[in-house]
């Protein structure tokens, strides 16, 4: 799930890079939204 996380922080990256704007995340952040996961309800 980290790795999922992480291609959709580089995804967001590459289209704030457009803007010229950056985001620094580091594992501790990818870790999160993996360990919470999703839930619909």
């Amino acid at each position: 799930m980290v790795k999922i996380v992480a291609l959709q922080i580089k995804r967001l990256d590459l289209r704030l890079a457009e803007r010229k704007l950056w985001l620094t995340v580091d594992d501790s952040a990818c870790e999160l939204p993996a360990e919470t996961g999703y839930d619909p309800q």
